[in-house]
């Protein structure tokens, strides 16, 4: 287990906390603590000073209606002993507050070590839920100013698609152009109807999923923002099919997913082509890490990914 990087005693003061014991989960950019005291729980978010608060601000809205609306095994904010849900603190030895989040802890273990079909079954119901749950309340990310899972994002003149991919890709490059402009005109295509479109997960990577006691619950909302609703599918089916048993666990995530959306089982029908959007999304943000041991990790996935994409950009493809 990792060394804590500095005392967070003042910080778990501002939740009653001062108590509690916290070791690290994670520390990448921002810094993920699991807080335990008189037998209880919580994960504790660190987020870099320049962390977007509009985009944070979103994310906390939706796990809280979430956790009032429904109930999904997610990490429900929990407020500091002033109300608030984002906490501002400043580390030792830094100049800038950085904001922090205090969440309930979701038990369990990374689905990916137990995957079966019933949990591939479930996957569809909870997705599907936060899907409806999202179409159901469209004043949670009406005018929402931040970045979206959208067209200007993976493909407009500020996405890596323009500014780096050639540079970082090279003569791979030219693979993908016939899968990019597959995908643009999809984006055209569909534009963004409520049946398409809407606030999603953006991460449904199995890291991300836990099954516990309780079932499954689905932690880190870090990439949630308005989007399309096949994006969050053609994630989860690309990951089911790296198991031998893929293209079943596959469908049996599609006939949950069917059951519990309809009858808005839209999305469904865009799932291939959408597979070319989290392809760009992991490239993102694969080279946009810092040299070092996990960009070195995360690249060895990278020719696959490039050969999947560009036959999902041959004619006869999806």
């Amino acid at each position: 287990m990792p060394p804590l990087p500095y005392v967070v005693t003042s910080l778990l003061a501002r939740y009653g906390l001062e108590e509690a014991q916290a070791s690290v989960l994670q520390h990448v950019t921002d810094l993920v603590l699991k807080v335990e005291h008189s037998g209880q729980s919580w994960s504790l978010r660190v987020l870099t000073a320049d962390h977007s608060r509009v985009r944070l601000d979103l994310e906390l809205r939706w796990l809280a209606a979430l956790g009032r609306d429904t109930a999904l095994n997610i990490p429900v904010p929990m407020p500091n002993l002033d109300g608030q849900l984002v906490t501002l603190w400043t580390p030792p030895n830094e100049a800038q507050p950085r904001p922090c989040v205090l969440s309930r802890w979701v038990d369990g273990e990374r689905i990916s070590r137990q995957m079966d079909g019933e949990a591939a079954r479930q996957l569809g119901q909870l997705t599907a839920q936060l899907h409806r749950h999202a179409r159901e309340h469209p004043e949670l990310w009406n005018g929402y100013p931040g970045q979206r899972w959208d067209a200007p994002r993976l493909l407009g003149p500020a996405s890596w698609w323009m500014r780096r991919a050639e540079l970082d890709l090279g003569e791979e490059y030219e693979r993908l152009r016939p899968a990019v402009a597959k995908l643009a005109n999809v984006f055209t295509r569909l534009g963004e109807p409520p049946e398409h479109f809407g606030l999603i997960h953006a991460d449904l990577h199995f890291g991300n999923v836990l099954r516990g006691a309780s079932g499954l619950g689905i932690i880190d909302f870090a990439e949630a923002a308005p989007g399309y609703y096949a994006f969050d599918l053609a994630l989860t089916a690309g990951e089911l099919m790296d198991y031998p048993e893929g293209a079943a666990y596959v469908q049996a995530f599609y006939e949950a997913y069917r059951r519990a959306a309809a009858p808005e089982t839209a999305p469904l029908a865009e799932v291939k082509i959408f597979e070319i959007a989290t392809g760009l999304a992991f490239l993102t943000w694969v080279y946009g890490l810092p040299e070092g041991e996990t960009r070195q990790d995360k690249l060895r996935w990278v020719p696959g990914l490039l050969e999947a994409m560009e036959n999902l950009g041959r004619p006869d493809a999806g």
